[in-house]
């Protein structure tokens, strides 16, 4: 007996509504077998998921914590070029539109966070108490920032230009970097909590970005800065000079990884987001109460299902 779709499910290719077709059969529109769209679309987990108190909340929660980190980047790194371009002339541009701009999305990136904190009240203690321990770290990400700025103030560029090397400026970046460390690794249970609502990056039917990779390219930054920090205090004599440009080849690839990383981890987000206000329908949406029929090959809908739906290593953890 074959067994009829009893919820709401759209195509996947056309967007028809299939409530009430077989599952043998196949779109009116488009011509695409309903089974198709059900492995696509239905969530054989999704039961497994409690209920978010406020999906709203952590929806927009996690589109600010990704999206205002991306664009802090973005802004800092827009700054640095226009200073390496001779836009801002021989004065830094620490007081300029893009540094306001990168700490106040580094601000909407600490409020989303702080939205995140306990989606539903089965969330362990333990993943909710790190996560606010996060938002506290970012408290440590803006005055490593403060202290870059105070120290570029007033000055010559710290690229493309003559300046020596600071080593209170260093301090900062070393400071804004541990800061950004803290906060992926103590956000990252939660991220991960609520990563696995995306049936996409669940099974991996998209590019991801894991936090673990981000932490990594910012260990590699506070290296370089920790070099050129030496460098600034003299510890290693006349080799400052290699060492330098060492210390700032890591620092420029750890910016431009861990910018890529953030733009990924954004998109990322509004998926995560999306699952969040509109969570894939399970197999008693669209089934009922009643179990799906098995099929003349021996198989059912389910089992199908769970193959290609099973746990998999989120991948925004971001």
């Amino acid at each position: 007996m074959d067994q009829s779709l009893r919820g709401s499910l759209p195509c996947f290719v056309c967007g028809y509504e299939l409530k009430g077709l077989s599952i043998r059969s196949v779109c009116p529109e488009c011509g695409t077998a309903v089974r198709g769209t059900i492995l696509y679309r239905v969530d054989p987990r999704a039961d497994e998921f409690k209920p978010i108190r406020w999906p709203l909340v952590t929806a927009w929660g996690i589109r600010f914590w990704g999206t205002g980190a991306a664009t802090a980047a973005i802004a800092l790194w827009v700054l640095r070029l226009s200073e390496v371009s001779g836009f801002t002339g021989r004065r830094s541009g620490a007081d300029s539109i893009w540094s306001v701009l990168s700490m106040v999305a580094i601000l909407g990136s600490a409020l989303g966070a702080s939205m995140m904190i306990r989606p539903h009240r089965w969330t362990a203690s333990a993943k909710s108490i790190l996560a606010a321990i996060g938002v506290g770290w970012y408290a440590i990400v803006i005055m490593g920032m403060l202290i870059v700025i105070r120290s570029d103030i007033d000055k010559v560029p710290a690229y493309g230009h003559e300046r020596s090397l600071d080593a209170m400026r260093e301090i900062g970046r070393m400071v804004f970097g541990v800061g950004v460390l803290g906060v992926l690794l103590c956000m990252r249970p939660i991220a991960r909590e609520l990563v696995k609502r995306s049936l996409a990056l669940r099974t991996g039917r998209v590019d991801r970005q894991t936090i673990l990779a981000m932490s990594a390219v910012v260990g590699v930054g506070l290296l370089g800065d920790a070099i050129r920090w030496a460098v600034a205090t003299d510890l290693f004599g006349a080799g400052g000079g290699v060492l330098d440009f060492i210390g700032r080849l890591l620092v420029v690839l750890s910016s431009m990884l861990l910018t890529l990383g953030l733009v990924s981890a954004a998109v990322d987000s509004w998926r995560i987001s999306n699952a969040i206000l509109t969570p894939s329908p399970s197999l008693s949406d669209i089934f009922g109460e009643a179990e799906p029929a098995t099929s003349a090959a021996g198989s059912t809908p389910q089992a199908g299902l769970s193959e290609d739906g099973g746990p998999a290593e989120p991948s925004f953890q971001a």
